[in-house]
């Protein structure tokens, strides 16, 4: 918990920052009642760090992006993704991280609605062989089938498959 109000306290000064410097906000001491000596520094116009709050979030939107893209160019898989970013277990958490990274589609009350449109692919560069490689999701469970575009002789692609292989009982395919 601690860890979470240094953040909200980190990103809260962050705001107010980019408030000022890209939104021309300005900072005041608001009095606090009962104290003479504390005093509470605000925004002038909340406007400017509502603006700097929204451009953060679209900003932090684009990172959990990236990092998770990069976590799946390490190895990781879309199940240990959606931990990370807090999906529950009980959902089926490799397909709804996915659809919330590629499609926007965050978690929520509907995850068990089929949509008539088919999901998107993820883009990334596997840090093994260094191609860029399309991923079209946990939806079918053979790396051979989902991942497109890792060099023939990719040791971290060739492994996941035989780890698939030998998980599922084929010898070859």
């Amino acid at each position: 918990m601690a860890a979470r109000r240094e953040a909200r306290s980190r990103i809260r000064q962050l705001t107010e920052h980019v408030a000022e410097t890209i939104f021309g906000g300005a900072v005041v001491e608001v009095p606090i009642p009962g104290f003479t000596v504390f005093a509470d520094r605000r925004l002038a116009d909340p406007m400017t760090g509502l603006r700097a709050a929204e451009l953060l979030r679209r900003v932090l939107a684009a990172e959990v992006d990236e990092y998770a893209r990069a976590c799946r160019g390490v190895g990781r898989t879309w199940d240990e993704v959606g931990e990370a970013l807090g999906v529950p277990a009980g959902q089926d958490r490799p397909v709804v991280t996915f659809e919330w990274i590629v499609d926007g589609r965050p978690p929520g009350p509907d995850e068990d609605i089929l949509l008539a449109a088919p999901p998107s692919a993820s883009w990334w560069r596997c840090t093994s062989c260094h191609q860029p490689v399309r991923d079209s999701g946990p939806y079918d469970a053979d790396p051979d089938d989902s991942e497109d575009g890792h060099a023939e002789d990719c040791a971290r692609h060739r492994s996941d498959i035989a780890a698939f292989r030998a998980r599922v009982g084929w010898e070859s395919r």
